[in-house]
């Protein structure tokens, strides 16, 4: 169901997506993809395609509750309705309170709409042949820039590299070592990441989106 809580930041950097849930008709309350919660805003730590995990501060829904959520993405039409169900809540010393939720009653459109709002956020999956080995996100928080570069990322979502666009091809920036390896496509800088992997697929099109 859901995976044992571990922080990690977005994957995309710009963190675009946000949301509102409401557990009672009139109340609302601000998600956002954040590190800490407040009293106004809960953090959205984690989202997939069948629900979410989130940090609150000062209040918990109860266990088994509905919640209605609100996604939205300035990159899509309108917002993203969903119901959620309260799964799991777990307290924290510092009044903070990790939740899980499950996604309800879904129609195709929304599960399509819910999935796209993920690749927008959290990046494109790499696969082997063998099946998922990692992440890749496409990079916008550049201020001012043209230069397009991609983060990659383990299963775990540990942070590998970082592969900038270059004119000739592609400059590979390791995590664990220093200076630029260049590469003639994207897909070689990711089997280099990835040797045990090849061949290698990303799905969808990280270059696409």
């Amino acid at each position: 169901m859901f995976e044992a809580y571990v922080w990690r930041s977005p994957r995309v950097h710009t963190a675009a997506a946000t949301a509102s849930l409401a557990a009672k008709r009139g109340e609302s309350r601000r998600l956002t993809f954040s590190e800490s919660a407040s009293a106004e805003s809960d953090a959205l730590m984690d989202l997939s395609s069948t629900g979410l995990k989130m940090l609150t501060q000062g209040w918990a829904p109860e266990v088994d509750a509905v919640l209605d959520l609100e996604l939205r993405h300035p990159a899509l039409r309108g917002s993203i309705q969903v119901q959620g169900r309260v799964k799991w809540v777990n307290a924290n010393d510092d009044e903070t309170f990790k939740v899980g939720l499950h996604f309800e009653e879904m129609r195709d459109t929304t599960k399509v709409a819910l999935i796209q709002l993920i690749v927008l956020e959290l990046g494109s999956t790499i696969y082997a042949p063998s099946g998922q080995v990692g992440f890749i996100a496409k990079n916008r928080d550049v201020a001012g820039s043209e230069e397009r570069f991609y983060t990659v990322y383990t299963p775990r979502r540990e942070k590998l590299g970082t592969v900038h666009q270059t004119g000739a091809g592609y400059a590979l920036e390791r995590t664990d070592h220093e200076g630029r390896l260049d590469f003639v496509t994207l897909l070689d800088a990711l089997e280099f990441l990835f040797p045990e992997a090849v061949p290698i697929r990303v799905h969808p099109d990280v270059r696409a989106s």
